[in-house]
Parts: structure tokens; sequence; C-alpha cells
């Protein structure tokens, strides 16, 4: 849900070189890194679906994909979310740092 807006998101920030995507994408990468924790447990932990709104024929615990015994796809989708949130915390913005650089 989170990962397709904050693609568009990214590449107008990039393309416009806006400081500022960093507040609209942060929200969206920290929102699906939710959803993806709580897929996560959905597959791991299955009663945890007893009060779910899944269907009985496709399953929210079923797992699609298991590599190594713990890598599924809501894994992947939180290592991705991951990454970009921290790669976002560190993007500064250089301009400001060379307005600071020339005050000083």
């Amino acid at each position: 849900i989170a990962i397709y807006p904050m693609a568009v998101v990214l590449l107008v920030g990039a393309i416009r070189r806006e400081y500022q995507v960093k507040f609209y994408a942060l929200p969206l990468a920290l929102v699906g890194l939710g959803i993806s924790i709580y897929h996560y447990l959905l597959q791991r932990f299955p009663n945890l679906e007893a009060t779910s709104a899944c269907d009985p024929n496709n399953p929210c615990s079923a797992i699609f994909v298991d590599i190594f015994g713990f890598i599924s796809i809501p894994f992947m989708a939180g290592a991705g979310f991951i990454v970009i949130a921290v790669l976002l915390g560190l993007y500064v913005n250089k301009n400001s740092i060379e307005q600071k650089a020339r005050v000083e």
C-alpha cells in the first residue's frame, strides 16, 4: 500500500531535486514498515488472524515465498522500508550545509 505512492513521490522529488521530499516519503516508509511487521506477524503466528478480515479461502497467514525459513514477502518489504527510511533519515540538504559554511 505504501511502496507504490512512495516510488512516485521519490521519483518526483529526485527529478525536482527537492529536499522536502524527505518529509513526505519518510512517513510513508514508516507506515509501510508497520504494515509489513503486522503482516509478517500474521504469517508467523496464524492465531492472530482469528479476528482479521481475511478471506478463509485465501488467508493472510499464507506464506507464498519462504526463503531460509524466515524471509517472506512482508519481510522483504519491511527490509526495503527500513533501507528507505534510513537513507531518507541520512539525507542532508547540501545547500544548507554550504550556507552554514559561508556564515561561519
